[in-house]
């Protein structure tokens, strides 16, 4: 049976903002899991931006 989950690319936003991302997607029954990327900088824009 197939899974379903979101992932959030934490990129220029802060940590309450994925957060509160999460905590909607909790709220849906058929979202089972929640993902970040790995990467330590910004992939697009400023790199210097918050990761």
């Amino acid at each position: 049976m197939p899974s379903f989950g979101i992932m959030t690319a934490p990129m220029h936003i802060d940590y309450h903002e994925v957060l509160r991302v999460w905590r909607e997607a909790d709220a849906i029954p058929e979202i089972e899991h929640a993902w970040l990327f790995d990467h330590l900088m910004p992939i697009a824009g400023d790199p210097g931006g918050p990761a």
